[in-house]
């Protein structure tokens, strides 16, 4: 039978009213008209409905106000549970389903509505246990509740015994977190199934403590919420503490513990296997506020020593930090066994927490002053902590070393001999004390950063190649900008030599575009622009690409104008114009590996143009002047504009005028509060404008930076930079500073302090593609890139500081300053930018870390209780290891006379005697 088909009747039903139904969007109007029908007659339906199903799923977008109606007919008309669960699982129901379909939009709309035809006479009990074991066995655990709340109304209803899986807990938990919702903002299955008279009376709770107690397989459940990963981060919902601690769920097991209404022994095995286990830190959160309510006893601890051991050895740092600290209680009062502490100074010395290791070793310290005989070979443990990246541990393991070396046989002595050998160059002097070695070593050499040689690729001068190279920029991730423009380079010239050829070399790519229906992405995306451009070069141009360019070049299509739109605005001036206005070459392909075009090129480029009777492109011929050297002559660029029919010598580019410090206002700071990727104050950049380059042009997109006083179209600005950064600096090669401030809104976005994912690849690009010294924004973005949240972006960050160093244009004074401002505006964080810029130091940049570092101490010598303080000494103590030394700054004799932090002044006096020794 047809679908679509008038006056069929299928068991009393005809077709066309139903499928009417269905079309008029009446969910309401379906199950009247279906609800009383027998059972027998709705057999008949299940194939048309099915079949609906397949014709609305290829349709989806202008089908989902069909769906509920479906639905409903579906849930009705299905005989199995097996049938059933199909219709309320379908993965296109649960994406595109509106509860307003059914005239309300109160919460469990949906959820009452299915159960009640659920509940339907003919549905007997064993058919309704069986679908809920089906639903519950179905759940994953990253879906909603709908589903849930379906599974549990059934197995109440019917008395089901449902196992417990993953995603019925994550439903459990979720149902339980919300209990501290207003009622009318939420619903649940067992106070409506009270209500209806379908189960037991509930009354509504105000906690989630008061909704566990009446939990009936509490018991049951809470063991298993240890046992899936991930399921701690909904035990730890962030904004349970603002309603009261009974709607945390880790203190709510406690007083349940407390109660007599969960075994406290059990629960604390769980919780200590769980934290041993480890997981993701947001959901071990959970378990260590579990850990830390219990607050085990000292019989509890002894009880458990070797659970205890394992999570202090293995654990991650908050669990092993608490196991640790429960040992050391369990040492002073005498009843650590020697063999626990023997392997505990064995796996807790070679951890890399400097707190942890440094107890541990004063725990060793202990041992070995009260029983030399017993605890001696513990000390050659002592090696480990030798090898910690931290020089207050490697110092304090020295002093260990020290105090206890006499008593140790000669293996012992050699074994940490060999050890201190790698200690910090601050300590090398006090190793050689404490272990009697004769000379010092030679000072180290730091070898010059030098830049690879790079050359330009090769062309693509074949129609097979450049099909390749198209394909490739299509279908993968774009990583060098000069790929790009060969690609653009030979579509122009294969188009005037060998058009024919071209077009059939395509047209494979060109049919498999059309096959793919990537219609539906909007201009500004740099893969429709390709494809479009294939289509062109395969002889298939259509119409409405022609004006993909001008709506480009209003900045209608992301409200503001962004760089990314000039790289795709060129693919498209190429869609435009290869059929109609040909040209021998592409004006603007850069002649150096930097992106530049050397003006004497250019200069041979337009004769060609005006040989052959050609006109330029407006967007390739200002992207050829844009890519001009910054020191041609004014003549030149004239003499080359009057070749190209232009007058004058073209707009002027902004010129920086300051870095300003933009704090929020009380308003825009109540509105960005709960963004807390959002720092209070920013650094950013202020330009001033020489003159209005002609508006629609490349110039006026380079020329609208982003106005730190409009806040959220500044946040917004260069939303896409991840994607198409690679290609930024080439638009303006010789003008970093104006590149990077479009970069300037999504790096102090990165610089937030909630851990982000977002790649930000920009930075190595445009240390790799510009030329001539970088400015103070250059630097200003690599500054935020160094303290970027995502690692990865720091990573990028200090590629780039080690490409700029290798040229002779990283300003290290400059980057100094500029990290210093940042921090003491809270903005940089310390813990982020010091591993960094330790790491380019040990990549070949420590002459220029040792700058930075010595540049920071000045901004903080007159904040000597700042945070992190003295790790820029330790930074500074690397760099000179590394460099060989240097003179010493006049800022370290004022640290080293600080009595206040003695931390500070420690350190001072630790680079003041490297220096001297070097």
């Amino acid at each position: 039978m047809e679908i679509g088909s008038g006056g069929v009747s299928v068991g009393g039903v005809e077709w066309a009213e139903l499928r009417a139904l269905i079309a008029g969007r009446g969910p309401l109007a379906v199950i009247e008209r279906l609800r009383d029908v027998p059972p027998e007659e709705l057999r008949a339906l299940r194939a048309p409905l099915e079949a609906l199903r397949r014709e609305l799923r290829a349709d989806r977008e202008s089908s989902r106000s069909q769906l509920p109606a479906l639905q409903v007919a579906g849930v009705l008309a299905a005989g199995t549970p097996r049938e059933a669960l199909r219709w309320l699982t379908d993965r296109d129901q649960l994406e595109l389903f509106r509860p307003a379909a059914f005239g309300d939009q109160s919460p469990g709309t949906r959820e009452r509505v299915l159960l009640t035809l659920l509940f339907l006479p003919h549905r007997d009990l064993e058919w309704q246990r069986e679908l809920a074991v089906r639903l519950t066995e179905w759940l994953p655990a990253g879906r909603g509740q709908d589903v849930w709340d379906l599974a549990e109304g059934l197995a109440v209803r019917a008395g089901a015994d449902i196992p417990v899986t993953e995603g019925y807990l994550t439903g459990w938990v979720r149902r339980g977190s919300r209990r501290y919702l207003s009622t009318s903002w939420e619903w649940d299955v067992h106070e409506w199934l009270g209500e209806q008279g379908l189960g037991p009376a509930v009354q509504p709770f105000g906690s989630l403590l008061e909704w566990l107690r009446t939990r009936p397989r509490l018991a049951e459940l809470v063991p298993r919420l240890f046992d899936f990963d991930g399921l701690g981060a909904l035990l730890a919902e962030p904004y349970a503490h603002h309603r009261g601690e009974d709607n945390e769920w880790p203190k709510a097991l406690v007083v349940l513990t407390r109660e007599g209404r969960l075994d406290r022994a059990d629960l604390l095995d769980r919780t200590l296997a769980r934290l041993l286990r480890g997981d993701r830190p947001g959901a071990l959160k959970a378990f260590t506020m579990i850990y830390d309510g219990l607050a085990p006893t000292l019989e509890e601890t002894a009880a458990r020593v070797r659970m205890y051991a394992s999570i202090a050895a293995d654990g991650a740092g908050p669990a092993a930090t608490r196991a640790h600290k429960a040992l050391k209680a369990l040492d002073a009062a005498g009843r650590l066994d020697g063999d626990v502490f023997a392997d505990l100074c064995g796996a807790v010395l070679a951890r890399t927490e400097k707190t942890l290791v440094t107890d541990q070793l004063k725990l060793l310290d202990k041992a070995l002053r009260r029983d030399p005989a017993r605890f001696g070979p513990l000390l050659a443990t002592v090696a480990l902590a030798l090898g910690h990246p931290a020089v207050t541990v490697q110092e304090r393991a020295l002093r260990v070393a020290a105090r206890h070396l006499g008593g140790a046989d000669a293996a012992v002595r050699d074994e940490l001999r060999a050890a201190a050998e790698t200690v910090d160059a601050a300590l090398q002097g006090d190793a050689r004390t404490v272990f009697g070695s004769p000379a010092a070593p030679e000072p180290p050499s730091a070898s010059p950063l030098t830049a690879p040689a790079r050359a330009m690729p090769p062309e693509l001068d074949t129609p097979v190649r450049l099909a390749a190279g198209i394909a490739a920029l299509v279908d993968g991730a774009l990583t060098d900008p000069l790929e790009f423009e060969r690609v653009l380079q030979a579509a122009v010239a294969l188009t005037w030599y060998e058009r024919a050829a071209t077009a059939e070399a395509l047209e494979p790519l060109a049919s498999r575009r059309i096959a793919e229906k990537t219609e539906h992405l909007s201009y500004s995306h740099l893969r429709r622009a390709l494809g479009c451009l294939i289509e062109t070069l395969a002889g298939r141009p259509r119409p409405h690409w022609s004006g993909a360019r001008d709506f480009l070049a209003t900045g209608t299509e992301h409200g503001h104008h962004c760089l990314d739109l000039v790289p795709i605005r060129r693919v498209y001036e190429l869609t435009s114009r290869l059929a109609t206005d040909p040209v021998p070459c592409l004006l603007a392909f850069p002649t150096d590996p930097d992106g530049l075009i050397h003006p004497d090129a250019l200069r041979r480029r337009l004769t060609a143009y005006a040989t052959a009777g050609a006109a330029p492109w407006p967007d390739d011929l200002e992207q050829a002047f844009l890519r001009l050297p910054a020191g041609t002559p004014a003549g030149t660029v004239a003499a080359l504009r009057e070749a190209a029919g232009l007058p004058g010598t073209g707009p002027g580019l902004p010129v920086l005028a300051k870095l300003r410090l933009r704090r929020h206002t009380e308003h825009e700071a109540a509105l960005v509060n709960a963004d807390r990727r959002v720092a209070g104050a920013h650094l950013v950049p202020v330009f001033a404008r020489r003159d209005e380059p002609e508006e629609g042009s490349l110039a006026a997109t380079l020329a609208d930076l982003p106005d730190p006083d409009a806040l959220f179209r500044f946040r917004n600005h260069g939303r896409e930079g991840g994607l198409l950064g690679v290609l930024w600096p080439l638009v303006a090669p010789a003008h970093p500073d104006l590149v990077a401030a479009h970069a300037i809104p999504r790096l102090s976005m990165d610089a937030g302090r909630e851990t982000g994912r977002r790649a930000n690849t920009l930075l190595p690009y445009l240390a790799e593609y510009t030329t001539g010294p970088c400015g103070p924004v250059t630097h200003l973005a690599l500054a935020y890139g160094l303290t970027a949240a995502p690692a990865g972006n720091r990573a990028a960050a200090v590629e780039a500081l080690l490409t700029l160093a290798a040229h002779g244009r990283l300003d290290a004074e400059r980057l100094g300053e500029l990290l210093g401002r940042l921090w003491l505006e809270g903005v940089g964080i310390p813990t982020r930018f010091l591993p960094a810029l330790g790491d380019a130091a040990r990549a070949g940049a420590a002459h220029e870390t040792w700058t930075v570092a010595v540049r920071l101490l000045d901004e903080l010598e007159p904040y000597p209780a700042t945070r992190g303080l003295p790790a820029v000494l330790t930074l500074a103590a690397e760099c000179a290891a590394l460099t060989g030394g240097g003179d010493e700054p006049p800022v370290l004799a004022q640290l080293a006379a600080l009595t206040e932090p003695p931390r500070v002044a420690a350190e001072a006096r630790r680079l003041r005697r490297v220096l001297a020794r070097i």
